[in-house]
């Protein structure tokens, strides 16, 4: 009985090794954690980018305001103030490149956690195949915006085909090959975003926005406690406290840019490793002693 059972055994392995061969790998724990740990990465940096022009647009709106409280013409002051609204208008296509660049970097990582685990792509549903369109949707409206570098469109249809297998076991037979197929195509994709984003923010136009508007907040202040003080008038706490806000916001955006420039060129070398990691399959002695291990679990229940 025991020669039987070790015969068994045998044929037991030479079938998994067989059927390992043959068929792809499953991801390992590491690399499923990998790309979760990426995915939290990408949503930590890529909302740098929108805050940055949150605080410096609101600075900007506000110094202007001030500006034109001082009018004492109210036609005057109602141009003025249409005026500002068409120059916010102007100055917001450089927040809509950066809102575009962090919601399609959020939608691609994503997309690679839900390849990366069948568990979320079987309880999220039918919307999910609805991903790699959006994905490609993002993408025409990004080129649309003038970045130096364009990115390949139809590329999300590669994710909409994966999560388009409905049978469970032919998911998992297929899903490691498919990760790795979307993000090595993607690598390209995700390092041009990256590039993009990195000169947008570091350009000599975006600091010299900076740097303009922390002049133009100091000068405007200035102006506004001199024209009180002709009237007699001095600077409440409230509008000092403004005066600090404002300024505040501004350094803010600039500490928030820098640390953002640095933090892209991280991320893209981060996803470039993650796609490394992907590709390599287990070393034949971890295949080995997965297969015994099973191979073992079976033998009890014959």
């Amino acid at each position: 009985m025991e020669t039987s059972g070790i015969k068994l055994r045998h044929v037991i392995v030479a079938c998994l090794i067989s059927t390992t061969i043959l068929g792809c790998a499953s991801l390992s724990k590491t690399q499923i954690k990998s790309v979760q740990t990426f995915y939290k990465l990408t949503d930590s940096v890529t909302s740098s980018p929108v805050k940055i022009w949150s605080s410096l647009n609101d600075a900007r709106v506000d110094r202007y305001i001030l500006s034109v409280s001082t009018l004492s013409n109210n036609k005057l002051l109602i141009d003025e103030i249409d005026s500002i609204r068409v120059s916010w208008k102007k100055n917001n296509r450089i927040g809509d490149k950066l809102e575009q660049s962090f919601e399609l970097m959020n939608a691609y990582s994503y997309a690679l956690t839900l390849l990366a685990s069948p568990e979320k792509w079987e309880s999220s549903g039918r919307g999910i195949k609805s991903l790699g369109r959006n994905i490609d949707s993002l993408i025409i409206r990004y080129n649309s915006l003038g970045f130096k570098y364009e990115l390949p469109s139809g590329y999300g249809k590669s994710i909409s085909r994966a999560l388009g297998y409905s049978a469970e076991t032919y998911f998992k037979h297929r899903q490691i090959k498919l990760l790795r197929s979307f993000i090595v195509q993607g690598d390209t994709i995700f390092a041009r975003l990256c590039d993009n984003l990195y000169e947008t923010l570091n350009s000599d136009s975006f600091r010299l926005l900076i740097s303009t508007e922390k002049k133009g907040v100091r000068d405007q202040f200035h102006n506004y406690a001199n024209l009180k003080q002709n009237r007699g008038e001095y600077l409440s706490f409230l509008e000092t406290k403004e005066f600090y806000r404002m300024s505040s916001q501004i350094e803010e955006a600039e500490n928030l840019r820098i640390s953002c420039c640095r933090r892209l060129k991280s991320l893209k070398s981060a996803h470039n490793r993650l796609s490394k990691e992907i590709q390599q399959r287990k070393r034949v002695d971890e295949l080995l002693n997965d297969i015994y291990r099973l191979s073992d679990e079976i033998s009890k229940f014959m």
